[in-house]
This record gives structure tokens, C-alpha cells and sequence, in this order.
């Protein structure tokens, strides 16, 4: 807190605030916004509704609804491997036989690196009678732009990025 309170008298015009964990950074960091500084912050939750409980849980709404502009949710899945398309294996042919050996590239793993999936929520103007709680209806109300985790996931098993396993786990949480 004491050098963030030290940089604030440089008038900064972005601030950025390492991961959030109490109300007191929560308070702090919403103090920040409310006098103009653009501010972005990392915290862990489970989706943007999440997010949005998180902060009212500490501020009210209304100082929320005034500095609020985007929550960007983020997961990170683990990507099919190229080489034995997931299955931890590949078919080695020798001699006309065909044997089935562990892939090199992914170790038997079946992946191979990870996928970031978002979810985006971008608040338009808001009004004091808008719930920040019900994003359905804001989307409904045209009052946020929406990118859902659920088209996210969809679209990388589509292209074959992610496995079925994965994408089960993805859509139901």
C-alpha cells in the first residue's frame, strides 16, 4: 500500500494492481477508480458473475455501476497434442506390423501445452436501476457486450484444440 500511495503523487493515468485478496484491497483498489485513475486488478473467482459478488460483497453497487467498464474471466484448458490427435498414442508401422507406441511429443499425455478460454463481459452506460448481478438481462437490455466462456469452449473443440473430456468439465462449471 505504501508505494502504491507513494506513486499516486505522480498522478498516473493507468494503475495496476496486483492480485486482490481482502476487503481491504478490494476498498482500496474501488478508492482508486472512484478518483478517476484508471485501474486494472487480478483476483481469482470462478466467472464474471463471481467477480461482480466478490466487489459488492465489500462496496455498493452504486460505486461499483460507476467505475466498472470489463471483467475478463480466464481459464486455461490443456490443448490436444498435434501429434497423436489426444490419444497418448501413435500407431508406429515396422515391417508391415503395426504398433502402438507412446507419443513423444506429448510424453502419453495426450496434450500438449494449454488453450487460454475467456469469458468477456464489457458494461455499457448503466443506469442506477440496473442489477450487476443479472448479466442475462443486461445482455437482453443491450447494456453489456457479451462473449460467454460456454461459445469459447465450443468453438476450440469444434477446431479440435481441446478434448471432449475437457470441454464436458468447461461446460458444466
Amino acid at each position: 500500500d505504501l508505494a502504491l500511495n507513494g506513486s499516486l503523487r505522480h498522478n498516473p493515468n493507468v494503475l495496476s494492481v496486483g492480485e486482490i485478496r481482502s476487503a481491504e484491497e478490494i476498498k482500496f483498489f474501488m478508492g482508486l477508480a472512484l478518483r478517476g485513475h484508471m485501474a486494472f486488478t487480478t483476483f481469482h473467482t470462478g466467472s464474471s458473475e463471481e467477480a461482480i459478488d466478490m466487489f459488492l460483497k465489500h462496496v455498493s453497487e452504486n460505486e461499483l455501476r460507476n467505475v466498472l467498464n470489463l471483467f475478463i474471466h480466464q481459464e486455461l484448458l490443456p490443448k490436444v497434442c498435434y501429434e497423436c490427435n489426444g490419444e497418448g498414442e501413435k500407431i508406429s508401422v515396422v515391417k508391415g506390423v503395426e504398433n502402438r507406441v507412446r507419443c513423444s511429443n506429448c510424453l502419453g499425455s495426450g496434450s500438449k501445452g494449454v488453450v487460454p478460454v475467456y469469458e468477456i463481459v464489457k458494461f455499457k452506460t448503466l443506469s442506477p436501476a440496473d442489477d450487476l448481478r443479472n448479466l442475462k438481462k443486461l445482455l437482453e437490455e443491450d447494456k453489456i457486450i457479451y462473449l460467454s466462456k460456454h461459445e469459447v469452449v465450443e468453438d476450440l473443440f469444434e477446431k479440435g484444440i481441446i478434448s471432449k473430456s475437457d470441454w464436458d468439465k468447461a461446460i458444466a462449471s
